[in-house]
């Protein structure tokens, strides 16, 4: 009995193990989706893509060619086409299969900060002895056998761009990559029958007959290899990637806008996603575009109600919450939506909105008046009417963030806003202000046009995702390790050409979520009319006009202004007000940052009327400052870096008709004490260099120059103008210095000292100076009459004229400084604003409102040049400058 137990067992065991091993091999014979299979269960992503002739002429089609080629991916695609193009075989079957056949793209973090792809390329013509054959053979290149599980393996060097290969054909596919243990994990899963396609989860889009591109993402392994590249302190950002979903698959179908998107999304129930944080059953119509504002950076937004069924997916755990129950259940109307906006730079707290969408007889105000604050850190009185809305203040409850979870905000006492149709939460008062003045502008994403993207309509989706990904620019920067921080945006930028991108994620069944949305080239895009890009209003008049500086790394640009209470502000890259300082008296000349200890890190140097100042970016004097004054300043600061050491030197004209030189410590400049006979200063102290000669210019009200060594010693005796000077001497060069008068009269001081003034070139003059406009090594006159702008060469040749449409009356004009940005004239008349380039243009959209001096910069470091000003005498504007 125990022999034919045994012989049953032993028979039982054997049947099962050959049934697994012909399920094995009839499974790998029937070649079913053998592309997919050999994916390594580690991919972030990959791209599946058929027909590759095809997809390449759409593109040509619409002309999206050379943007879609730039794009990392297919740049992969092109760089192992060209290995394959070396496999010198007649007609090259290989090269066939790829353009006319079907292959996918896959990509891994092989190690921190660092991707390489996988090519799978399903064959058709190639065969695997053509392969062997051509590996010994071939004189073109290198390579060496070797076997892994009983498969041959190839290493292949072809001694050029293209450097080390691995590659391998098994069950009619091709495995190709520069990183061998991505062929190897295929070849293996090909073996064990373990892969990608046997996860649950996974669902693959159907084949077309037509070209087509599937786009596959698996979040978790996407988590995981944001965090590959990210800065440690952004890991908050990149680990709730893997809780959006499981897999998400997505069909690209390129169109005369761009790019077309639908697939599936995929959840497993079993998990905690973010998707499974809602009840999704009862589809309704919504408008998650509808009143947020057009610099939505990011945008998520959600249809939150209570489960109807026990079949259904489970409902946002804040619905139960007493809280929600007591303030916000009466009033809610389902859609809750998060935008971002930017610039965010390394706080995003303050750029963070909630929006939350009331009854049209809901009465938010008086639900939520018990959790209501008077003031705030601040001492700002609630609640307050700003332009017609109100705003107030909510105590710590601490539940307000929990209504829709992400990781860019806690709002632990947010401020709220009671306006048309949503309440809306935020962190910054000032953010909410500003939302208040795009809302009242009609500068909204509804109101966005956007060729191929219907930003006005309802969708039915449960969840929409919408992001303009230039704008998250800076959240990019600041979340890249600094290691892999260039080579990273590189490829980020790359894929920000395509913008803005919509997403709508409809629930199907348990487990599937129906993905669409388009992705749209921004060359398909209107041109841009924006007014303004922010606006920020001051407590009262501005007392100065703005000036851009620098944070402490060097990175991100700020604005700095003070009003007529002598209130210094700091407002960030978003119109953000960051602090406010009262330094006593107004501001005397230019603000500048300096780095004042060495250490490749900034600090902002500025002076008032009695004091010089040094502050760190928080507004906190650095020791030994500030200096005061002996008599009150009646000109500008002047900061010099003689030597190119960051040893400072600091000159500043006091009314008793001195000017005072100190050293960089404060300590007073040894042997500097010149004198132009206590009377009649005019400007700022100037400094100049010539070989090995330098001097400062000390310029009277009168015209007088004097001119002095930096340790107080005259170096000419004083030159006499017989006129009124407005503006310094512009270095004219291995020549001498000019300048001129408002008639443009010119005055032109050589190496030998001598003064020499030459007769204006035009009659009729407002305004005229000498600047470095069209070139850096010769400054040209410029001249402003009430019909136009002229420019000249240092020599009189002329150069350009630009026309007003109509005559300017109370016109002047200065040159455009600032961090990043192309040399410009800016004309003011009228409080309106005219910028003109070196070629004498005006830019796009202007004139606009504006007045007195502007100044300009790349405020988002993205290449987009801003001016920045006063829109009117308390408000702060921002212009996008296009040529």
């Amino acid at each position: 009995m125990k022999k034919k137990y045994i012989f049953l067992t032993g028979f039982v065991v054997a049947a099962t193990i050959v049934a697994f091993y012909f399920y094995d091999i009839i499974y790998l014979i029937s070649r079913k989706d053998m592309r997919l299979r050999a994916v390594p269960i580690h991919t972030a992503f990959f791209a599946d893509i058929q027909n590759w002739d095809e997809i390449q002429k759409s593109a040509m089609q619409y002309g999206f060619d050379r943007a879609a080629m730039q794009l990392n991916i297919f740049q992969k695609v092109l760089e192992t086409e060209g290995v394959l193009k070396q496999l010198q075989l007649k007609d090259n079957p290989f090269i066939t299969d790829m353009h006319q056949g079907k292959f996918l793209i896959s990509y891994h973090v092989t190690k921190p900060g660092y991707t390489e792809s996988l090519l799978v390329l399903e064959l058709k013509n190639a065969k695997s002895p053509a392969l062997k054959e051509l590996m010994s053979t071939q004189a073109t290149f290198t390579s060496e056998a070797r076997k892994v599980r009983g498969e041959e393996v190839w290493d292949v060097s072809f001694g050029n761009t293209y450097g080390r290969w691995t590659l391998t054909i098994t069950h009619g596919v091709l495995l190709m990559s520069h990183d061998p243990s991505l062929v190897e994990d295929g070849l293996l899963q090909l073996k064990d029958n373990v892969s990608i396609y046997t996860d649950g989860t996974f669902r693959q889009i159907p084949d077309t007959q037509i070209p087509y591109v599937h786009l596959y993402y698996h979040f978790s392994n996407l988590s995981s290899a944001a965090q590959a590249f990210a800065d440690k302190s952004a890991f908050i950002l990149s680990q709730p990637i893997s809780r959006f979903a499981d897999w998400m698959g997505v069909n690209l179908s390129i169109n005369q806008n761009g790019i077309g998107l639908n697939g599936q999304a995929t959840v497993n129930d079993k998990e905690l996603r973010f998707l499974n944080d809602f009840a999704f059953n009862n589809k309704v119509k919504f408008y998650p575009l509808a009143q947020k504002p057009e610099n939505t950076a990011l945008l998520m937004s959600a249809i939150l109600r209570r489960r109807d069924s026990k079949d259904m997916l489970k409902s946002s755990p804040v619905l139960s919450l007493p809280e929600f129950q007591t303030y916000v259940l009466p009033w809610f109307d389902e859609e809750a939506t998060f935008v971002l906006t930017e610039p965010v730079g390394s706080n995003y707290d303050a750029h963070s909105l909630l929006f939350l969408k009331s009854k049209t007889s809901g009465r938010p105000y008086e639900t939520l008046k018990p959790l209501f604050v008077n003031t705030d850190e601040a001492n700002n009185r609630f609640p307050l009417n700003y332009k017609g809305n109100i705003i107030c203040k909510l105590n710590t409850a601490g539940w307000y963030g929990m209504l829709l979870p992400n990781p860019f905000t806690e709002m632990l006492s947010p401020y709220i806003l009671f306006t048309n149709d949503y309440v809306v939460l935020a962190n910054s008062l000032t953010q909410l202000k500003l939302y208040v003045e795009r809302l009242n502008d009609k500068k909204t994403l509804d109101k966005t046009i956007i060729p191929g993207m219907n930003t006005s309509s309802f969708t039915t989706g449960s969840f929409v995702v919408y992001t303009n990904l230039p704008l998250l620019n800076d959240l990019v920067e600041n979340s890249v390790s600094k290691e892999f921080a260039a080579s990273f945006s590189n490829e980020y930028n790359q894929i920000a050409k395509w913008s803005p991108l919509l997403l709508e994620y409809n629930y199907e069944d348990a487990g599937t979520f129906k993905v669409s949305g388009v992705i749209v080239n921004k060359t398909s895009q209107a041109p841009s009319e924006s007014n303004y890009l922010w606006k920020t209003e001051l407590d009262t008049l501005a007392a100065s006009p703005p000036y851009v500086v620098i944070d402490k790394q060097g990175k991100e640009k700020r604005v700095l202004v003070q009003d007529v209470n002598n209130k210094l502000y700091m407002i960030n890259r978003a119109g953000d007000i960051v602090w406010r300082r009262n330094i006593n008296s107004p501001l005397k000349g230019e603000i500048r940052t300096i780095d004042f200890y060495k250490n490749n890190e900034y600090q902002i140097m500025l002076a008032t009327e009695d004091k010089i100042y040094v502050m760190d970016e928080s507004g906190n004097d650095l020791p030994n400052f500030p200096i005061t004054l002996p008599f009150k300043a009646v000109t500008g600061l002047s900061v010099f870096d003689p030597d190119g050491s960051r040893n400072y030197l600091y000159f500043i004209g006091c009314e008793n008709g001195y000017y005072y030189g100190y050293e960089k410590s404060g300590r007073p400049l040894s042997g500097w004490n010149p004198n132009p006979n206590g009377k009649n200063i005019a400007m700022p102290v100037s400094y100049y260099h010539f070989k090995n000669k330098e001097f400062f210019m000390l310029i009277t009200g009168n015209g007088i120059l004097k001119l002095y060594s930096r340790y107080g010693k005259e170096v000419y005796k004083e030159l006499k103008t017989n006129t009124v000077l407005t503006r310094p001497f512009v270095s004219v060069n291995n020549k001498g210095f000019v300048t001129c008068n408002p008639s443009g009269e010119t005055f032109f001081l050589g190496y030998d000292g001598k003064l020499i003034k030459t007769n204006a070139l035009i009659p009729d003059c407002l305004d005229a100076m000498y600047a470095n406009l069209t070139s850096l090594d010769v400054p040209d006159l410029i001249c402003l009459t009430p019909k136009d702008v002229s420019v000249y060469r240092y020599d009189s040749t002329f150069i350009f004229r630009y026309n007003f449409k109509s005559m300017l009356s109370d016109a002047s004009m200065s040159m455009l400084n600032g961090i990043d940005i192309q040399p410009c004239v800016i004309v003011n008349d009228h409080d309106m604003i005219f910028p003109i380039n070196t070629k004498g243009e005006l830019a796009k959209h202007f004139p606009k409102k504006g007045m007195n001096v502007f100044v300009g910069t790349d405020l988002y470091n993205n290449g987009a040049e801003v001016l920045i000003g006063l829109l009117d005498e308390s408000t702060i504007v921002t212009y996008p400058v296009e040529w």
